[in-house]
């Protein structure tokens, strides 16, 4: 009986071994699944707040484009008035010209036509178009010939 009793006791052994194993690997298994759970809720938390900066960015963006299109708005304004004047000073300039020719006449008249369509004020509502520079004219004072 005392064979019987070592092997039973052995036996034993062996389960409870068998199930401290099993335990042990149930317990890896927990801790590791608890390690993956904290990971995945940081990285929730880290994207939320992604998600949060980013509609912030989003906003600043927008609010500094709009900043920048009035401040285009602004500064086309200003630059209508600077041509404005600029018109209005080669205008006096040229009616204090005295042609003595019909030739000069003429070529006062192209020029003043020249400086009219140069300095014409551009249209603030709409900043993409773009405007032709046009060549200075030929005024025909050097016996038809361009300087």
């Amino acid at each position: 009986m005392p064979e019987r009793l070592l092997a039973a006791t052995q036996a034993l052994i062996e389960k409870v071994d068998e199930l401290a194993a099993h335990v042990d690997v149930s317990q890896r298994q927990v801790r590791r699944t608890r390690l993956l759970t904290w990971l995945a809720l940081v990285l929730t938390v880290v994207c939320v707040a992604g998600t949060a900066t980013t509609g912030v960015l989003i906003e600043q963006v927008h609010k500094a484009n709009e900043a920048n299109a009035h401040t285009q708005v602004i500064t086309c304004r200003n630059a209508n008035d600077q041509r404005e004047q600029s018109l209005k000073l080669w205008t006096f300039v040229l009616s204090q010209s005295k042609a003595e020719t019909h030739r000069e006449a003429v070529a006062i008249k192209r020029l003043q036509a020249w400086i009219a369509e140069l300095y014409a004020p551009r249209d603030c509502a709409d900043l993409d178009k773009p405007y032709h520079i046009p060549p200075p004219p030929d005024l025909g004072l050097n016996g038809g010939k361009s300087s």
